[in-house]
């Protein structure tokens, strides 16, 4: 079962033909596929589904130069997804090293360290507040 397809479509599918970037042709069909998937991976616990709809939130939230949303993501995600050896697909992956370019140009050190203390369950409604505000 593919989550991330949903009634807004399939995340994967945004990207188009060439490799055309769906957070810039399509940035509230992709905030809200992201955030129906992010729901269902939630009631279903699927947490790589969960890592992958939070490195597309901390993209969108890097887009729209919220430092501290997109640190935070990166932050807890990578705690969470690490250990569990979840990485994403392509599309997730560039959606995460945006982010963390991102983050890296703002040369941010203390303010991140605070996520590293949430919890899964406390995390998976952070992307969905972030979600919102995109919108």
């Amino acid at each position: 079962m593919n989550v991330l397809r949903t009634g807004a479509g399939d995340i994967g599918d945004l990207a188009g033909a060439g490799g055309a970037d769906p957070f810039e042709l399509l940035p509230d069909r992709a905030r809200t596929a992201a955030t129906e998937a992010l729901c269902i991976a939630r009631d279903e616990g699927f947490t790589a589904n969960v890592m992958y709809c939070a490195f597309v939130a901390a993209q969108l939230a890097a887009r729209r130069h919220d430092v501290e949303a997109t640190a935070v993501i990166l932050d807890v995600a990578d705690q969470h997804a690490r250990p569990l050896g979840i990485v994403g697909n392509h599309l997730n992956r560039l959606c995460r090293g945006e982010a963390q370019a991102f983050v890296d140009a703002a040369n941010l050190t203390g303010a991140r360290r605070p996520a590293a203390i949430m919890a899964i369950d406390d995390f998976i409604n952070y992307p969905l507040e972030v979600l919102a505000v995109s919108g």
